[in-house]
């Protein structure tokens, strides 16, 4: 007798598996929690944005902070294909960073600390991230969210100690360049003593709002960037005594057009296209740094982190060789 046995059954279509990679990442419910949580974050961070944007509009350090923002949206968008086939789960361990982002507000509006309070509205946003779409939205949303950082005033006292060592290290490093080239020059305190005239380093010329705008900026071309993880974190470590040496090379400039009695133009480059020269000059850096790292490291295959180090040497003969072979010896 034949046993007759029921036919297999079917697969669930894709489209109702729970699991599946083409569920849909967003639903429209989902969607209007997220716009509720952001609105209600707007609302509770009210204050500490306009005190944000007061510092932004008052002090010319922090001028580049409105385009932050900006660029986390940017960044968010660039990212969006690691949500394509993820199931978002709600994940408990985003209460742990919205209490912590909390305490850290009520701690800093206790104690009138400005920067708690606005520092802990990262915390905050990665929270909710978590508590919404679980950690494969936190580890789409965790880049554009720690850059948002960059538009948070530094604390007094860290402000402070930065813009003193850095003009110290701007006077020092300038009066250097200075008798490097030919010219007369001397240190007094923050003020560099030329033949006919004194050059003073102001407070306003230290560079530290160039320092955080081209921290900033390497640190965006780090997110952005495909290039392996070592060209990165050079990048990334480049960017503070870049931005020092553009500031030299301005203030440098501005003393040899006082010494041949250039006064309007030395004023023209010192207060009025500081700026512009000085992001000119350090974007030329960081190119010139890419194309040495390009000229010492190859990638072996697309989109590959494996590199291998080619000595100048070898780069320029043009031949392959593997990294650790020993060179055949002709017979």
């Amino acid at each position: 007798m034949l046993n007759k046995t029921s036919p297999p059954a079917e697969p669930l279509a894709p489209e109702l598996h729970p699991a599946s990679p083409g569920a849909r990442a967003l639903t429209p419910s989902m969607i209007v929690l997220l716009a509720a949580s952001a609105g209600g974050l707007l609302w509770a961070y009210w204050g500490p944005f306009v005190q944000m944007a007061r510092h932004w509009l008052n002090d010319p350090h922090y001028s580049h902070a409105f385009v932050v923002p900006i660029f986390s949206l940017l960044l968010l968008r660039t990212r969006h294909s690691m949500l394509a086939d993820a199931v978002l789960r709600p994940s408990w361990w985003g209460l742990a960073l919205l209490a912590g982002g909390t305490a850290l507000r009520l701690y800093g509006a206790h104690f009138g600390i400005n920067w708690f309070e606005q520092i802990s509205l990262l915390p905050c946003l990665a929270g909710l991230a978590l508590l919404l779409g679980g950690w494969p939205v936190f580890r789409w949303s965790w880049p554009a969210v720690a850059f948002l950082g960059f538009m948070i005033p530094l604390p007094f006292f860290l402000e402070t100690m930065l813009a003193r060592q850095l003009r110290q290290i701007a006077t020092l490093t300038s009066v250097y360049a200075i008798q490097t080239i030919g010219l007369p020059a001397l240190a007094e305190g923050t003020d560099i003593k030329l033949n006919e005239c004194t050059l003073r380093v102001a407070p306003e010329c230290i560079g530290l709002g160039m320092l955080l705008v081209f921290f900033a900026l390497s640190t965006g071309i780090v997110l952005l960037s495909k290039r392996p993880w070592l060209d990165r974190l050079v990048i990334l470590l480049s960017a503070v005594p870049i931005a020092v040496i553009a500031n030299v090379i301005r203030i440098t400039a501005t003393a040899v057009l006082l010494e041949f009695s250039f006064t309007r133009a030395a004023h023209e480059v010192i207060h009025k296209w500081a700026g512009y020269i000085m992001m000119l000059i350090a974007l030329a850096l960081l190119w010139l740094e890419l194309k040495l790292l390009e000229k010492l490291f190859i990638v072996d295959g697309e989109g590959s982190e494996k590199m291998t180090f080619v000595p100048p040497r070898m780069a320029a003969e043009g031949e392959p060789h593997l990294a650790g072979a020993k060179p055949a010896k002709d017979a």
